[in-house]
């Protein structure tokens, strides 16, 4: 079992703040806050973070992993001008009528929508 640490716990602490961040995002917000920690660390924290069930991990297309506090599920769309992206709440998606039109047992999805945010609108 992994030692706790002072990044990981700082890191715990920015996924409760808002929605989504990148492992540079997180890395430049402890850094303001004077937490002392490299890069790595903070990616390795996020990990650890996903791979123990606390943190969900996903990718809107623009190949940078997101890291985000598990919950409830739900979609994500993203600004198609600034890149900014926002929770859509709830789930969009009927798996059991996508099952049945494909024959597929669905064991999850990712949904991503784009547009323009109110800020690029």
């Amino acid at each position: 079992m992994a030692r706790p640490s002072h990044v990981r716990t700082a890191v715990c602490a920015l996924l409760g703040e808002r929605h989504a961040w990148t492992v540079d995002e997180a890395h430049a917000a402890l850094s303001e806050r004077g937490v002392a920690a490299d890069r790595a660390s903070v990616h390795r924290a996020l990990v650890h973070l996903h791979e123990a069930g606390a943190a969900e991990r996903f990718d809107v297309g623009d190949g940078r992993a997101r890291f985000e506090r598990a919950g409830h599920h739900h979609e994500h769309i993203v600004c198609s001008d600034c890149g900014v992206v926002a929770p859509v709440p709830g789930c969009m998606v009927d798996e059991a009528a996508v099952a049945r039109r494909t024959g597929f047992a669905v064991s999850g999805h990712r949904l991503t929508l784009t547009g323009r945010c109110g800020a690029c609108s």
